[in-house]
């Protein structure tokens, strides 16, 4: 379940997103029974999970790179409502935060909120968010069209003029403040449980229209890294301090637990990973850059990975770092099978692993 409902599903699977509940479901491409594509070569085929050519494996999550998704076939997940059970759960440092999310991944969605404005004995404070379907609810009006809607005001103010106080806030006094607010209400809501609805809960994003005006002109780049368990606290800690060195704080972060799986281009591990949100100025742009850069070194060294669909920084040689040879030479053998003529490039392609079209 991704954090938008914006995406394509040709779009989810291509890049092979995740969510909220990825410890306890798994990635998208692992509901996939089946799909339909049109290579670069012409060619259609039809693909399951025992297909032996390893194509089904190889497509989902390769960022478009051997064809299009023509039909695809989901195994989907009956509920009895659409709301959810949610507990909020305060944590005081990374520790405390990574425990308690750990300790709760067998719920059915979980994620940590992180006040990146902390450091020193409070660095990686925050807030935990877990959430239970709930059993049939009856409505007066059963209007599923309401009940899906976000709300369009925040108390008395419509939702669609909250970008401009965000606006206000888009400095390091203002991500102080938020920053604050937020772990001292969660502080003082810790164990309160209440229901919410399943979009409320899942699709902060889509809550603000026009959200990222706030962040213009420059507007905003996200980090997210990808770190085995036993390292992720004292990783998560250097990177933050980094960027606390570097002078550039994020204006969110966002902590969630992750599983293998067996798909061969894959940002997925048994561990953590973390989402950095930085607002982009002509003054910073650079210094982001830099400081995007020395972070992938820490995570490279704790065999940490990437997420394709969230990057504008890798390096060609960062990307193989994490890949690996062996994974790299397989994506370019189906690449010349599936797109001999190259057909199918993108920015993104062109950047990471440009040895893909030579």
């Amino acid at each position: 379940m991704p954090g938008t409902m914006q995406p394509t599903v040709g779009g989810c699977l291509a890049m092979n997103i995740h969510g909220k509940n990825h410890w306890r479901v798994g990635s998208f491409g692992e509901h996939v029974i089946g799909f339909t594509a049109l290579l670069g070569n012409g060619e259609i085929v039809s693909c399951d999970k025992n297909d032996s050519s390893g194509l089904f494996h190889s497509m989902i999550g390769s960022f478009g790179m051997l064809g299009c998704f023509l039909t695809i076939t989901l195994q989907l997940k009956k509920v009895n409502s659409d709301s959810v059970e949610v507990s909020s759960l305060s944590a005081s440092n990374f520790d405390d935060l990574l425990m308690i999310i750990d300790q709760k991944k067998g719920c059915d969605y979980v994620v940590g909120w992180l006040d990146c404005v902390a450091s020193d004995a409070i660095i990686g404070r925050g807030v935990v968010h877990t959430a239970m379907y709930l059993e049939a609810v009856e409505y007066e009006n059963d209007n599923l069209i309401t009940r899906y809607d976000l709300p369009d005001k925040l108390f008395l103010l419509p939702y669609k003029y909250i970008w401009i106080i965000l606006k206000l806030f888009n400095h390091h006094i203002g991500y102080k403040i938020i920053n604050m607010l937020r772990f001292y209400s969660g502080k003082l809501r810790h164990k309160h449980i209440f229901n919410q609805s399943l979009v409320q809960f899942n699709f902060l994003l889509d809550y603000i229209p026009n959200w990222k005006r706030a962040f213009m002109p420059g507007g905003l780049v996200q980090y997210q890294c990808f770190v085995p368990f036993d390292d992720a606290i004292d990783v998560f800690t250097n990177i933050i301090n980094s960027c606390h060195q570097y002078k550039i704080i994020p204006y969110l972060g966002v902590v969630k637990r992750h599983r293998n799986d067996d798909f061969l281009i894959s940002c997925n591990l048994d561990g953590f990973s973390m989402a950095l949100d930085f607002s982009v100025t002509e003054k910073n742009r650079d210094r982001i850059s830099q400081l995007m850069s020395e972070l992938d070194e820490i995570v490279i060294d704790a065999g940490g990975r990437f997420y394709f669909a969230k990057d504008s920084n890798l390096s060609p040689d960062t990307t193989r770092s994490f890949l690996k040879k062996k994974v790299i030479q397989e994506l370019i053998n189906k690449k010349q099978d599936c797109d001999p003529y190259n057909l199918l490039q993108t920015n993104l392609s062109r950047r990471i692993l440009p040895e893909l079209h030579r």
